[in-house]
């Protein structure tokens, strides 16, 4: 989906953890403004995994710029 990519979408760490965290902003800076076609699909900072811009569109899930803990659609909590 996206090939030029060197970091791939993880799970956000939590912030205390400053080394594992600070690396993931820098590998965040390659794929958390990433959007598909429509703009709406995006990688969401709490599990990494890809959530459709059909997703958003239908309500299943909020906007890139809106997440927050437990946001994500339900699937990803499985």
């Amino acid at each position: 989906m996206f090939p030029t990519l060197t970091a791939l979408p993880r799970p956000e760490p939590p912030a205390n953890d400053s080394d594992d965290y600070t690396r993931w902003l820098e590998e965040c800076e390659q794929w958390g403004s990433l959007r598909c076609q429509c703009g709406r699909g995006y990688f969401c900072r709490e599990h990494g995994d890809w959530i459709s811009g059909e997703e958003v569109g239908s309500g299943l899930a909020v906007a890139g710029d809106q997440q927050q803990p437990g946001s994500c659609p339900s699937y990803h909590y499985g």
